[in-house]
């Protein structure tokens, strides 16, 4: 897979504003669900914990993956095809783990159907974003980009042994700003988890009951 050598083209502005604009759009509902209902089950502590426990699982490993994705793209990929390190074993690594510190938020609102509402709608993005970028590299690189999507699966991580230079450069400011997301993330975390707390204990007023 070293052998693979064509350039990345970086998804272009007005797609990535758009991105952020559903996003935002789609974070509105989730806020008010988040703040007016509540998990049926609540009453029983041990939801809160497993909840609570996965989410948190979950956001680490996203940020971990994030940050190992970061370093390996961040500053390259204009120039050439990521084949190493996490992109050895998943085409989208970024978003893959992007997704898991998603999920691993709103998994911390204790609500399991808002929780899969989110991670198919994230997922439903992803797919059309990785299409459309997809498609612009088969046009322009056919052959070499065919193999690479031949060896590597498009979404969720392979098992294979992770492909990895004995020395890599990255970009400290591409760093330094992945590093700040994270923060958001976990940040994010803290707070559906202190809201899900305060509407455990009825603190705050509960209008919705979701499975």
């Amino acid at each position: 897979m070293n052998d693979l050598n064509c350039t990345y083209v970086a998804p272009q502005g007005w797609r990535r504003m758009g991105r952020i604009l559903i996003s935002r759009l789609l974070a509105a509902p989730f806020v008010a669900l988040l703040l007016f209902s509540q998990h049926k089950s609540d009453e029983h502590g041990l939801n809160d914990l497993f909840t609570g426990a996965i989410g948190l699982l979950l956001v680490h490993i996203g940020l971990r993956g994030r940050i190992w994705a970061t370093l390996f793209i961040g500053g390259r990929k204009d120039s050439s095809l990521i084949t190493e390190g996490p992109y050895s074993r998943s085409r989208n690594p970024l978003y893959f783990y992007s997704g898991l510190a998603v999920v691993g938020v709103v998994a911390a609102s204790g609500i399991y159907s808002l929780t899969i509402i989110v991670a198919l709608i994230y997922w439903v993005i992803c797919h059309f974003t990785i299409v459309a970028e997809e498609r612009k590299l088969r046009v322009l690189y056919r052959e070499s980009f065919e193999a690479y999507c031949a060896q590597v699966p498009r979404f969720i991580p392979s098992l294979n042994p992770v492909l990895e230079p004995k020395e890599a450069s990255f970009s400290p400011v591409r760093f330094h700003a992945t590093y700040r997301d994270a923060t958001w993330f976990i940040v994010a975390w803290l707070a559906v988890t202190t809201i899900h707390i305060l509407k455990a204990k009825g603190a705050l007023p509960t209008f919705i009951v979701l499975p």
